[in-house]
């Protein structure tokens, strides 16, 4: 039974099944249950596709670059339904079917489409108000191809909004669950991806995240415990938090001269207010108790496999600038006939940005670039800002998912060279955080709790130093940005949003609950007067 259900994987994995789930709202269970399915060998029969549009939308091939697992550039435009082999398809979508990578020429031609696209539309708005505007966005994990596609096809209208909005660009990764579970079982071992030659070592893998998942099963099972606590009272860690906001607060009062922000050298902070009511507390209370025993056993299987899913989505965000390309034998023999040390990137991304790069420093002053990740896309942009010089005039962390000394490390040094970049955090409540949950059956949610920063903090990441945790949590980005240097406080500002009640509807209560909101607009990421 056992091994024809590893027969199904291995044949799903050839054809490249790139099957996810979005993170939002309550679909992360059935993310779990796929995971479940993956430890019990039938992930072939767990498999359920998502809707996905049924034809190319025209703007796709305009404002969507596309990257697969390896970091290399794929057709967006379709991958069924292709007239001929060549670029674009213009066809339509499966989860069942890989899209077609592009060659080096394919995919210079996309990329110039896409540049001529964002000229020909920003030379217009170049006429009327002397601005070009540009917007790149970067979503965050647990995305398939598909799922970035229908988010670029629902939001790119309202982003252009007829010349008075930016030109939207979808930096469209492969963050696939599946796909990262799977390569990480079968293909990748250590740092390379062994094809074929690792797939008779998969059950071992399997047996190693197990393994590891119930041995660490005491430790996980009182992570979890202490966030839960924590949720419930967590008199320690909220005054912690109160007490930085409140210092903040009184600072920027006090720097800031009457009505003129832009005098202010203080760090603008603020705070959406907890509307929880009794009934939502008991109603919370109650489905936990109920469940706990399945959260209890879920937990080592989240935290055994999970993990080894997130840092294979980790080393896919790398891949998109270096891929092993730049370290295997022809790159070496380059090296050898050129004698050229500054070797660029081979990943798609980084040669998408050198062209996209070029384009602005052909026309500079002229460019208002804003740059907007989401979750693990803020990962991305971190690197992005290390390896790359762009006159970004805002840089927007969505519940960043990289770690605090990673953003201080990427964004202090490109805020010092580049001195009219503002950044934006953007978070979910404290209490939104921590009571984040994934329901199967109305109220009831079999598994542990917190949204998934929580999770990366808890168990999923390595967190040796409060630094090491996620930027994108109130909890952890307050007291770090004490440390902002004082010339850059004036250029950072922070906004999380309030908690149950009213604020259900009027704002995010999910980690992936920012793309129901107007994530493109200042008025979603700017911190509100007056403080709350």
């Amino acid at each position: 039974m056992i091994a024809n259900a590893l027969v199904r994987i291995i044949s799903e994995v050839q054809n490249q099944t790139r099957s996810s789930i979005s993170i939002g709202g309550p679909n992360i269970s059935k993310t779990i249950f796929l995971l479940l399915c993956l430890s019990s060998f039938s992930i072939s029969g767990c498999m359920k596709g998502i809707d996905a549009p049924t034809r190319a939308m025209d703007f796709v091939g305009n404002h969507v670059i596309m990257f697969n697992g390896t970091g290399h550039a794929v057709d967006p435009t379709g991958n069924t339904g292709c007239t001929s082999e060549a670029y674009p398809c213009n066809g339509q979508y499966t989860n069942f079917k890989r899209f077609a990578e592009l060659s080096k020429g394919e995919f210079r031609d996309q990329a110039d489409k896409i540049i001529s696209a964002m000229k020909s539309y920003t030379d217009v708005q170049y006429k009327i108000n002397g601005k070009r505007k540009v917007l790149l966005f970067i979503h965050g994990g647990l995305n398939s191809h598909i799922d970035g596609i229908k988010r670029a096809t629902k939001f790119s209208g309202k982003i252009l909004d007829n010349y008075k909005g930016s030109f939207p660009i979808f930096l469209n990764w492969d963050s696939s669950l599946t796909s990262s579970y799977v390569d990480h079982l079968f293909f990748i071992r250590r740092d390379q991806d062994q094809g074929i030659i690792g797939v008779p070592f998969a059950p071992f893998y399997l047996v190693m995240d197990l393994f590891r998942g119930l041995a660490r099963a005491p430790e996980s099972w009182f992570e979890s415990f202490v966030s839960d606590f924590e949720q419930v009272y967590g008199s320690k860690q909220r005054e912690i938090t109160n007490n930085f906001r409140e210092a903040f607060q009184n600072r920027d009062s006090r720097a800031l001269k009457p009505n003129n922000r832009a005098y202010s050298q203080e760090i603008a902070i603020s705070t959406g207010i907890d509307r929880i009511t009794w009934a939502e507390r008991l109603t919370a209370f109650t489905s936990y108790l109920i469940t706990l025993p399945t959260k209890l056993v879920t937990k080592p299987f989240i935290d055994g496999m999970g993990r080894s899913a997130w840092e294979n989505m980790v080393r896919r965000t790398q891949l998109l600038f270096y891929t092993p390309d730049n370290f295997g034998l022809k790159a070496s023999r380059e090296f050898l006939s050129t004698g050229v040390m500054d070797m660029e990137g081979k990943g798609a991304l980084s040669d998408f940005l050198r062209r996209f790069q070029k384009e602005v420093n052909d026309s500079p002053g002229q460019w208002e670039i804003t740059l907007i990740g989401h979750s693990m896309g803020t990962i991305i942009i971190n690197q992005l800002l290390r390896k790359f010089s762009l006159p970004f005039k805002n840089i927007v962390y969505l519940a960043a998912a990289c770690s605090v000394g990673d953003y201080q490390d990427s964004a202090f040094s490109f805020m010092n060279k580049n001195t009219k970049t503002h950044i934006y955090h953007v978070f979910l409540h404290r209490e939104a955080e921590l009571r984040e949950k994934y329901s199967l059956i109305g109220q009831l949610d079999p598994t542990i709790r917190g949204s998934l920063l929580v999770w990366l903090d808890d168990f999923l990441a390595n967190v040796n130093t409060p630094l090491d945790r996620t930027a994108g949590r109130e909890d952890n980005l307050l007291p770090a940005l004490s440390m902002t240097p004082a010339g850059l406080r004036g250029r950072i500002h922070a906004k999380a949003f309030g908690v149950g009640g009213d604020s259900n509807n009027l704002s995010p209560q999910g980690h992936g609950d920012f793309e129901n909101f107007p994530f493109w607009k200042p008025s979603f990421w700017e911190p509100e007067r007056p403080y709350h």
